[in-house]
């Protein structure tokens, strides 16, 4: 099954929601050269409202993969804080 394209104007506002710079790195975007990713990936059960979808440079998309980065943070720092808050109870 072929993915369809964003709109242009999907496209637009995703660039401008991070003033034109790579959600990860911080790099500066080209205009019409960027990727648009999903932040929680389509393989996984995400969707293509714009709240799901983020600027990232080629390079870091590529790298990113169908991966959710994040998730791995939150689940390291809950186990940090039980870890932690256990003992107070």
């Amino acid at each position: 099954m072929r993915r369809r394209s964003v709109p242009r104007t999907v496209r637009h506002d995703v660039y401008r929601q991070c003033f034109g710079r790579c959600a990860y790195c911080g790099r500066s975007l080209k205009r019409h050269g960027f990727h648009v990713d999903h932040r929680w990936p389509l393989s996984k059960g995400g969707t293509n409202r714009r709240g799901n979808l983020q600027p990232l440079c080629a390079q870091c998309n590529l790298r990113k993969g169908d991966r959710i980065p994040w998730l791995r943070l939150v689940l390291r720092w809950s186990f940090f804080l039980c870890a932690i808050a256990g003992p107070l109870l």
